[in-house]
């Protein structure tokens, strides 16, 4: 609201794991670990989807934050880009 009048949106993005280049070397051991410190994983299997393959990558990430910079009318929301659980 505050920064409405000057035609400023604000919006936040929350990427989960992502295989990336960077985090090849990290074993898979640790990657659940990531994983499972997600917030839905502390509630019953029931409400929790796991999705095939995950992210991937930091150019789904980007494209995300593209789509959402030409969008004028969506200000104040946060995405949580957790393609792992839904």
């Amino acid at each position: 609201i505050e920064l409405g009048e000057y035609n400023i949106r604000v919006n936040a993005v929350i990427p989960g794991y992502l295989p990336t280049e960077m985090g090849a070397d990290i074993s898979d051991k640790i990657k659940e670990q990531i994983i499972g410190k997600n917030v839905l994983k502390r509630y019953p299997p029931t409400l929790t989807l796991p999705l095939e393959g995950g992210g991937k990558g930091e150019g789904e990430i980007a494209d995300f934050v593209h789509y959402l910079s030409t969008k004028e009318n969506i200000s104040g929301q946060v995405f949580n880009l957790d393609s792992r659980v839904i």
